[in-house]
């Protein structure tokens, strides 16, 4: 089903790009301001507990739509869906791609989902232990993500590069 996969392709990198713009602007610059110090931003005029509110509803609002784009691809709800192992898969989506970055989830979700189709395909209750492990290595090996590694290279040759 091609087209459905292109669609929610689109829709996610719409979401994506809309985002990046949101979190380079003023509004993401006053979010980070707030992560900071909270105090020390509405000490500067700004009101934090309407724009974390604000932020909170958006993040809602993308869930919901990610959750219309899932009915829209597996053409069906269970009650599981919204069971510790889905809730799970999320937190290691984020680990796996790199929490503080947009593009690091996303590309966390395509790599465990990916993963998992493999792995379940040749033994599907081997699948939870996996995934359990896949986070505790993810943690302590690369607790920014597989966005880190590229992070880490490119300074890397950055450093060659002015070391010569």
């Amino acid at each position: 089903d091609l087209p459905s996969y292109i669609f929610v392709a689109a829709i996610v990198a719409v979401a994506v790009l809309a985002l990046w713009s949101i979190s380079r602007g003023r509004w993401g610059t006053v979010l980070t301001a707030i992560q900071d110090n909270e105090v020390r931003a509405a000490a500067l005029g700004h009101n934090a507990p309407l724009r974390l509110l604000v932020t909170f509803v958006l993040s809602a609002a993308i869930a919901g739509l990610a959750g219309a784009l899932y009915v829209c691809m597996a053409g069906l709800v269970a009650p599981d869906l919204s069971g510790l192992l889905l809730s799970t898969e999320v937190i290691v989506w984020v680990a796996v791609g790199g929490r503080g970055t947009l593009l690091g989830p996303v590309l966390g979700a395509i790599a465990i989902q990916r993963a998992q189709q493999t792995i379940s395909s040749f033994n599907p209750s081997l699948w939870p232990l996996l995934l359990g492990c896949v986070f505790v290595v993810i943690v302590f090996v690369l607790p920014d993500g597989i966005l880190s590694i590229y992070a880490r290279l490119k300074s890397l040759f950055k450093g060659r590069r002015h070391a010569r």
